[in-house]
Formats: structure tokens, sequence, C-alpha cells
């Protein structure tokens, strides 16, 4: 035991690192996490905005998922094609018109005037997101298979280091394909890493069955 809290607490120090690390424009650290949320909304009301126009009908998931990849990979002269193979699954005409909206350099300028954003939207988080989601998602599988009786004690540590904005990141990277094994593995719902957020801490209209669902099992 003394091993594994030695090893624990190292990949905590990582995890506050990766944090640290972690920037946006003129935003660093914690603060980041506000910010990528606000992004996070714009990129769902594109991907809303797109299915009125298209009158494309899809799943509340199925918009979460599609904003949230988009939202993560971005668009540019390498990341539309990431992008674009990500999201192969769903309707052509739907990904093209998302794809350029977001592509289209005057509408981002616009959009970072309006929410005084401070950077660029829709250009992409993998590097900043990919390695902070590995290590946290391979933390939580260490605590799960080498805790043993006190695995939820050392999640709970885990946990307490995660902002509100950390949570709800977390919550909707689980929703997406890139993070499913976060749901398919049972661990958010094991360790319950999503916690005591505030009932309304997600706008009205992304409390979507998905989000509820999620919400309910996952935040108490």
């Amino acid at each position: 035991m003394k091993v594994l809290r030695g090893v624990f607490f190292q990949l905590l120090d990582y995890h506050r690192g990766n944090v640290d690390a972690i920037g946006v424009g003129e935003k660093a650290g914690l603060r980041t996490f506000v910010t990528l949320i606000r992004e996070f909304r714009m990129t769902l009301d594109e991907v809303d905005e797109a299915c009125v126009a298209l009158e494309k009908n899809i799943t509340n998931s199925e918009r979460i998922d599609l904003a949230y990849m988009a939202f993560y990979y971005g668009t540019g002269p390498n990341s539309t094609r990431v992008l674009r193979a990500s999201i192969a699954r769903y309707d052509k005409d739907l990904v093209d018109f998302i794809i350029l909206r977001l592509d289209d350099s005057n509408w981002k300028k616009a959009k970072m005037n309006e929410r005084n954003l401070g950077y660029m939207p829709f250009e992409g988080h993998q590097s900043r997101l990919g390695h902070y989601f590995r290590h946290l998602y391979e933390m939580v599988r260490y605590i799960d298979r080498n805790g043993g009786e006190r695995a939820e004690e050392f999640a709970g540590m885990l946990r307490a280091q995660l902002s509100n904005h950390e949570q709800a990141l977390l919550c909707l990277n689980s929703l997406s394909t890139i993070g499913a094994a976060w749901k398919n593995e049972g661990l958010l719902v094991r360790f319950r890493m999503i916690k005591n957020l505030p009932k309304n801490f997600f706008d009205p209209e992304m409390r979507t069955t998905a989000e509820r669902k999620v919400t309910r099992r996952w935040c108490v």
C-alpha cells in the first residue's frame, strides 16, 4: 500500500502539472476550463442551428457528440481531415454545413468578438486536452486496478482536485465518441468522478435526455 500511495501522489502531482500547463488566449490553468466550456456551448449552438437549417433530426446524444468532436478537433488544414474521419457516421450534408461554418474566418472572428474570448474559436483543443484526459483516464484505471479497499478513497482525493468546469468537461468528454471508454468501463459511475455539480450548471437547453441521465447517475 505504501508503494500505491507513493505512485498515486506522484500521479496527482503530474495531474496538477497538466492543469497548470493548459492555457488558451490569456487564460491559464483552471481558468482555461471556464473558457473551454463556453466554447463548447458555442459549438453546440452551431450544431443546433445546422440541424434546423437542414431539417436534420438527430438525437440529443448525437448533438452532444457532434459538438464535442468539432470542439475537440476543430477545423483547419489538418484538423478538418481528422474531424471528418471522426464523425464520418453522421449525415454528410450536416457535417459539411457545420465544418463550412466553423472554418469561416470571418464567422470565427465575429464569434470571438461577440463572446469576448480572447482567442480564435473552433480551431480545436486536441493539443491541450489530449494528454490531460489520457493521463486522467490512466490514473483512474490505476486506482481501479491497484486501490483495493481504498480505491474509492484515492478516487475521492483525485476528484477533489477537479474544479466544477473540469468535471463538466469530463462529463461531456465521456458522452463523446472519443471519451466512450469512461462510460464503457464504468469508471465514472464506479468512482463518482462527477460529483456536486450545481443542479443548473449546464444551460437549460443543454440539459438533454443524455445529459440528464449522466448527471442523475454521476453527479451526487
